[in-house]
């Protein structure tokens, strides 16, 4: 996220990767993704930490819940803001042994900001 690197992030997502967010419709696969990042970087400097609670491993399948902690700040300038969101994730063992993002699930935490 803070080198803006669309390529690897889309790289690190499953081809059938799913992001169901709060109050948004779903966004569905790379394609999807790549518009959302092209889009997001062109007007933000976003830096992400993930905080784990939990990581459970079953064969290929891995579950993580925790927190999304993000600094956001306009590419112009101005104020840079903090949020924080619930967050799930699933990912999937490649047969190539890469672990990828295969489904993720965010909701606004109760100390977020816009």
């Amino acid at each position: 996220m803070r080198s803006s690197d669309v390529d690897a992030l889309v790289a690190s997502a499953d081809p059938e990767y799913v992001l169901w967010a709060s109050g948004t419709p779903p966004l569905e696969g790379a394609g999807a993704l790549r518009s959302l990042l092209e889009t997001t970087f062109a007007r933000l400097r976003v830096e992400s930490v993930f905080e784990c609670e939990e990581l459970v491993v079953d064969g290929r399948l891995a579950v993580e819940r925790g927190w999304d902690v993000q600094r956001i700040q306009h590419r112009d300038g101005g104020e840079v803001r903090t949020g924080r969101q619930r967050v799930t994730i699933v990912t999937r063992l490649g047969d190539d042994g890469e672990w990828r993002f295969l489904w993720a699930m965010v909701q606004p935490g109760p100390e977020a900001t816009r």
